[in-house]
């Protein structure tokens, strides 16, 4: 089981009470911060994602790493979005394909922008991107904004494969 803890009470020491009755490994992310998201395709590699930034600086990026043995070791992370000025990325969510369709193994990313100055949260827009990779997580597709108009306040998305390959957001 993997715990990340996303600002509600108790999420990852609950997960771990249920680890420990279903005698799973719990594998726990630091408090307080936001979980990464992990998926397998339909050959078993795993995706996992990486936010970078600084503190200090206006660095921020969104990456995408692959695992070909489980999760024991991974690979260089792919870039999804790079720095972007007033721009900072976060809350990403994945899924992959792991259907028949032609689309089988597209890894699909979904996340929010947070984007500094004024904007419909008022000091601030936040509206939801999307990447995909056609190639197993070695490139992806240019960032494309998915928020209707009037709903760029949003604050976390859910992308999911539907059984015929079509993706969804919600």
């Amino acid at each position: 089981l993997g715990a990340a803890d996303t600002f509600r009470a108790a999420a990852i020491e609950q997960l771990g009470t249920w680890g420990e009755r279903a005698g799973a490994t719990v594998v726990r992310g630091a408090e307080g911060a936001d979980p990464a998201s992990v998926a397998f395709d339909a050959d078993g590699n795993g995706y996992v994602t990486c936010l970078g930034f600084s503190r200090t600086l206006n660095d921020n990026v969104l990456a995408v790493s692959k695992s070909t043995d489980g999760g024991r070791t991974w690979g260089t992370a792919a870039l999804v979005e790079g720095t972007t000025p007033n721009v900072f990325h976060d809350k990403p969510y994945m899924a992959v394909d792991t259907t028949s369709a032609p689309t089988r193994n597209y890894v699909y990313v979904t996340w929010t922008r947070f984007i500094s100055g004024p904007g419909e949260c008022g000091n601030y827009a936040a509206p939801i991107y999307f990447s995909r990779s056609i190639d197993g997580g070695l490139t992806f597709s240019g960032p494309m904004e998915i928020s209707s108009a009037g709903y760029r306040c949003s604050q976390g998305s859910q992308p999911a494969v539907g059984p015929g390959g079509e993706v969804y957001v919600s």
